[in-house]
């Protein structure tokens, strides 16, 4: 039986407008026939009604009601109207108008003379491309990915729609910042697009032998887990290598190894003690 959390889901990817990853991450997720994202890749100029109707008829939605009481709207490019956007950068409110609201975020981003910009912004018209090509990447996997909807189908597909939305979510911080940049020349600092991580309360370790070498043994098998992650991608280790490329998942990663060393380090300490 199809929850209501899962219709609501899709009614809020309806209300923002019917993105179109965000959908073909839905339709990964809680469509039954995956098929489908294969035979509509690449053709989202075409197939976003398609998307819309089949991703309604798979949660349980009344895609023809609901466009009847004109909660789907199908706007044509010639009737796009003009949206003030404003974007909130370190406290400052700075409104744009984007006269083309609906168009997706451009495949490549134009930077020509790039040495005169900014060091912050040259820094974040690399990430974006680096960030946009990671998506790319997770989005294809995703379509690739064998029809079925059994339990570890359906884990994998879930864990790969968390990316590419969290991806997604910083394409959209780093893409409005440069069209912050272009109207106005504003330039965030460095401390605002990449601030520093916050650190972890301090683990108090216990008394107990037998607790710490506990404590120790999972901390090593979870880094395990990520180191495995970083040289094959993929929890279990593989006959070749297939390292993460550089990016915000890899650094999460490695950072979440540093901090586990350090408390592997913190309880040999403690167990050494008299």
């Amino acid at each position: 039986m199809i929850s209501n959390e899962t219709k609501q889901e899709v009614l809020n990817w309806i209300a923002d407008g019917c993105d179109w990853d965000s959908g073909t991450m839905l339709y990964s997720v809680h469509g039954k026939n995956q098929a489908l994202l294969k035979n509509i890749a690449g053709k989202k100029s075409t197939q976003l009604g398609k998307l819309t109707y089949e991703l309604c008829k798979s949660v349980g939605l009344d895609y023809h009601k609901l466009k009847s009481t004109n909660v789907i709207v199908e706007v044509k490019p010639e009737f796009r109207k003009p949206v003030t956007m404003t974007v909130t950068i370190n406290q400052m409110k700075v409104t744009t108008v984007d006269n083309n609201p609906l168009t997706d975020m451009p495949e490549t981003i134009e930077t020509p003379r790039i040495e005169e910009y900014p060091s912050v912004i040259r820094r974040v018209i690399a990430e974006y491309a680096e960030s946009f090509q990671e998506r790319s990447k997770t989005h294809r996997i995703m379509c690739e990915m064998p029809d079925g909807n059994s339990q570890a189908l359906k884990t994998k597909r879930a864990q790969l729609f968390d990316i590419v939305k969290s991806l997604s979510d910083r394409l959209q911080l780093l893409f409005d910042v440069q069209e912050v940049y272009k109207k106005t020349g504003f330039v965030p600092t460095e401390a605002e697009i990449w601030p520093a991580p916050k650190e972890n309360p301090k683990t108090e370790l216990p008394d107990d032998v037998e607790q710490l070498r506990k404590m120790k043994k999972n901390q090593q098998s979870a880094n395990t887990k990520d180191q495995s992650l970083l040289d094959y991608q993929s929890e279990k280790q593989g006959t070749v290598k297939r390292p993460m490329p550089a990016g915000p998942k890899r650094m999460k990663l490695e950072n979440r190894i540093k901090a586990r060393l350090k408390m592997i380090e913190e309880i040999d300490y403690k167990l050494l003690k008299p």
